[in-house]
């Protein structure tokens, strides 16, 4: 088991940046904001002696299903936000257009 998550943590380090980089960038992020939640980098994980490549696999992914799930919350709150401005302007720049643009500059 422990030769198969090793596979699996080598070929996950070959995608790019999608399956590298950014991951290397989320895990500093993440583990600099939380290091009771989030452990560090793949890379510094498989250096510890004490966790074998399978524990190292199972926690990652634990890792980046909390991740996108924090990543996520976000962006449905900034579109919320988003949607809510836009529904809050829309009236004012209609009544703004129809009395002649006097609010417009």
């Amino acid at each position: 088991a422990s030769f198969h998550a090793l596979v699996d943590i080598s070929r996950s380090f070959d995608g790019g940046f999608l399956t590298f980089v950014l991951p290397l960038i989320l895990d500093g992020m993440f583990n600099k904001m939380a290091p009771a939640l989030f452990m560090p980098n793949t890379i510094q994980m498989l250096q510890k002696e004490d966790w074998t490549f399978s524990q190292v696999g199972a926690r990652k992914r634990r890792d980046r299903a909390v991740q996108v799930g924090i990543i996520a919350a976000v962006l449905a709150c900034v579109g919320w936000a988003l949607v809510a401005t836009v529904r809050m302007l829309v009236p004012w720049l209609v009544r703004s257009i129809a009395i002649g643009g006097g609010g417009i500059v």
